[in-house]
């Protein structure tokens, strides 16, 4: 009894979130490219996630989580624009590979950081073709680097007010 109670929210959580992700991926699907690139672009997953968290969560927590959230946009963006760059030679599972590469640099390094939201901002330029060269890669990373308010070995795991 006692795990279906725990399973059960787990379960509606999962559940409303596929749906939401498989519906807009439908309706993208059928609306075209254009259409579609701009209804996947929607937070389909980030909204419910958030609606989940702030039933859970404190305000500062989310806030911080969606201060992250701005941030990694911009290495979805650099993610998008490599993808973009490398499918018409390798193919869809090579290109969400190659791709995946300077994301994972980027979010990795996110993780390591305090940021404040003048540079989560600053990380996601409003002219997205900064974003296709190596060098947007290094400026995201420097940006980030610089926006620490101490180096990461400096600061305890819970410091920055993520479990």
């Amino acid at each position: 009894m006692i795990l279906v109670e725990t399973l059960a929210p787990l379960a509606i959580k999962v559940l409303v979130t596929a749906a939401t992700v498989v519906a807009a991926s439908v309706a993208a699907e059928r609306a075209g490219p254009v259409i579609g690139g701009i209804i996947v672009a929607l937070p389909v997953s980030a909204g419910p996630g958030y609606v989940f968290l702030a039933r859970q969560a404190s305000d500062s927590f989310i806030a911080q989580s969606a201060l992250y959230s701005l941030a990694i946009t911009a290495a979805t963006a650099l993610y998008l624009a490599v993808y973009v760059k490398v499918a018409p030679r390798l193919g869809a599972i090579a290109s969400v590979l190659v791709a995946l590469v300077p994301w994972l640099i980027v979010a990795i390094v996110l993780q390591r950081v305090e940021i404040g939201w003048w540079s989560a901002v600053g990380l996601n330029p409003p002219r997205a073709h900064r974003c296709a060269s190596p060098a947007c890669a290094i400026s995201c990373c420097a940006l980030c680097w610089r926006a620490a308010s101490s180096p990461p070995w400096s600061r305890s795991a819970n410091s920055s007010g993520r479990d």
